[in-house]
Order: structure tokens, then sequence, then C-alpha cells
């Protein structure tokens, strides 16, 4: 490593680590406007990216996590974009912990349904082109999907919790969701578990199908009895996944 190397990783550790200014040739104040510049941008991107999260925490804990992530994580991506899916990562693999504070049991779950909006807010894709379908049940063209939802499973409420409903154990029951961007903003559709299956189903097949191979595909696990049994609902399910425009039409 060349001296200008060392130097370069001396200044970003001394930065990430909130330490004393280690050289002589940089008077101390110009060495604090740059750590102060780099940990103020961090500190609102993630306050852009997680604003119920910080609502919740005392200011004092949210600042220690932030800190926590500037001088631990070794981030993947060098832009701003990027930063709540690196703060994401670095909660779902290091200890959240704070002697100071109690954290909320479910931190690490409210901050994905958080960053699942800012990445639906940031996805740039088109929706693909789709054809309306008339009369859903006769449908026998392949289903077109939104490119604008995903589904996620969670432990805890996340789409309820607020100052005034923070959960401290988790329900019997997981809460299942489909976050999506409709007009420009982002909303969730809470699902039984055959809706969620469902939606699930159709995100993993190697190619997409149309409505009836889908539900033989879903409840492929169950008795022929069963089947017959459940098979109206998760039809009702799939015309309001497209009335809601989680489909968005057929081939």
């Amino acid at each position: 490593m060349d001296d200008f190397q060392t130097v370069q990783q001396q200044f970003t550790e001394a930065i990430r680590h909130q330490t004393d200014n280690p050289f002589e040739q940089i008077k101390p104040e110009r060495f604090a406007v740059y750590s102060r510049l780099i940990r103020n941008n961090m500190s609102n991107f993630v306050s852009q990216g997680f604003p119920v999260l910080k609502k919740l925490l005392p200011e004092e804990a949210f600042n220690h996590l932030v800190d926590r992530f500037i001088a631990d994580h070794p981030a993947s991506s060098p832009y701003f974009i990027d930063i709540s899916g690196e703060f994401l990562a670095w909660l779902n693999t290091n200890p959240v912990t704070d002697k100071s504070h109690t954290l909320p049991p479910f931190l690490r779950e409210l901050a994905h349904y958080e960053w699942l909006e800012t990445l639906l807010l940031g996805n740039e894709q088109d929706e693909p082109a789709a054809t309306a379908i008339a009369v859903f049940s006769d449908c026998e063209d392949t289903l077109i999907w939104s490119v604008n939802a995903v589904a996620a499973a969670y432990q805890y409420p996340v789409h309820k919790i607020s100052r005034d409903f923070q959960p401290q154990a988790a329900p019997e029951q997981p809460t299942l969701l489909i976050v999506y961007r409709q007009e420009n903003e982002t909303r969730f559709l809470a699902v039984d578990a055959l809706a969620w299956q469902l939606f699930q189903t159709a995100s993993t097949l190697d190619q997409p199908v149309n409505h009836k191979q889908l539900i033989k595909q879903t409840l492929q696990h169950l008795t022929a009895a069963e089947q017959t049994q459940v098979k109206p609902y998760a039809e009702q399910a799939l015309m309001s996944f497209y009335q809601l425009g989680l489909i968005v039409g057929r081939l």
C-alpha cells in the first residue's frame, strides 16, 4: 500500500469512528468539517429511509445506531440511494443493542417494511404491457403481474406500528402483507395465508401462468376435496389482486 492509500485509510477510519484528528498537517477545525459532513449526510439519509423508526426511538438511541452503522459497516455500494439497503443489511447482520436504551423487539422487521416502501418508490421499471381482462373467471390467458408489488411476512404487525402502538411480544398469527406502489405512493394489503401464497407462487414460478394453473400450483399440497373447497376463495383473491392493479392484465 503506497503512502497516499495509507493516509486515505487513516483519514476514513478516523471519520468513521469519530476519533480525534490523527494528522498534524490538517487543522482540527478543517478535519471536523469533513467528519461532521459525513455524519450528517448519513444520518439524513437513514432518517429519510426509516421515518417511523426514527420517531419511535429516543434521539440518543437513533444516533447511536447511525454511529455504529458508519463505524462498522463496509458498504457494498458507493451510491447514496443505496444507504437504506445498506443500513438494513447492517441491522440484519449485527447485534442490535444499546446499553442506555431498550430497543423494540420489532426493530428489524419495521426497518425491513420501511425499506420495502423506499425500494418500491425508487423502482424505475414500467409496468409491462397487458390487455384488460373482461371476465376474470373465464380468462385462459397468461396473467401479467405488477413489477411494483412484493409480498412480505412478519412476526409483528409492522404496518400498524406507531408511537401509540408498539407491541412488545409477537402475536400468535404472523402478519402477511403485499406492499405495492400505486400513483407514486406505497400502500399495503393485509392478506390471509391463501392469498399470500398465491402471490408468492406467482412470484417464484419460472414462467407466467393463467389463473387456473396458478391456483392448481398453489393448492397442489391439498387433497382433491380440499382443493374443491378452497378454489372459490383463491379465485376471489386473484380477482381482488386484479382490481387493485397487482395483476395488470393478461398477455
